[in-house]
């Protein structure tokens, strides 16, 4: 998506924080949606965004979850480390405020 748009617009400042300091990227709301955009002309190879993996939804993780196990351990047919995220999401999502992630 292009930013020449007069429609597209950065996300407010307190979403925006979410992102390091040290990313090239920043979250923008795009006239057909929101997304990232580069803040400046990067380099071949250069990083333009590091997220650690504690602070990311993945399978492993996933299957740690306390309200999980019982489904786990009950001998249902292994399910793939994306269904276990997505039902941990679903989960989190209902906690609400609640929610550690």
């Amino acid at each position: 998506a292009s930013t020449d748009s007069a429609a597209a617009r950065p996300v407010s400042t307190a979403l925006a924080s979410t992102l390091p300091a040290t990313a090239l990227v920043d979250r923008f709301d795009f006239p057909d949606g929101r997304g990232l955009r580069c803040i400046r002309a990067v380099n071949k190879g250069e990083e333009l965004l590091a997220v650690p993996l504690a602070d990311c939804w993945h399978g492993a993780d996933s299957r740690m979850a306390p309200e999980l196990q019982p489904l786990l351990q009950s001998g249902v047919e292994e399910l793939r480390d994306f269904d276990v995220t997505a039902l941990h999401l679903l989960i989190e999502r209902v906690k609400g405020p609640a929610s550690n992630r």
